[in-house]
């Protein structure tokens, strides 16, 4: 259950955000819907689209050998959309450290 302070910066994010997406929709699962572990994301964008590729950073234990990143998935979608994502993405990190405490940064890949 949000709490009033979840609730007062999810409301600061949606004023920023005018974008309204249904809720009522049904949800059906795709045949080919699968889940995969991402550990490192990059980002780009066009004009018309925002880019968000998926990787898993696979680390090497032989020392010669750089570590991998293993490309496994790539989201498109409109500005719009992706505004509307990260909107909601906040509300959810927000909510989840209430609930479990601050999230600490990993170090930056070098």
């Amino acid at each position: 259950m949000a709490t009033k302070k979840t609730v007062q910066k999810a409301n600061q994010l949606e004023a920023k955000v005018d974008i309204n997406i249904s809720s009522s929709s049904k949800t059906v699962r795709a045949d080919e819907y699968r889940s995969v572990y991402v550990n490192n994301v990059q980002f780009g964008f066009s004009r018309f689209d925002f880019q968000v590729i998926c990787a898993q950073n696979i680390v090497s234990r032989d020392p010669a050998y750089k570590d991998t990143l293993k490309e496994t998935v790539s989201l498109l979608m409109t500005p719009a959309y992706a505004k509307a994502f990260v909107t909601d993405m906040a509300r959810v990190i927000i909510e989840h450290e209430e609930k479990y405490g601050s999230i600490e940064m990993p170090p930056p890949l070098t």
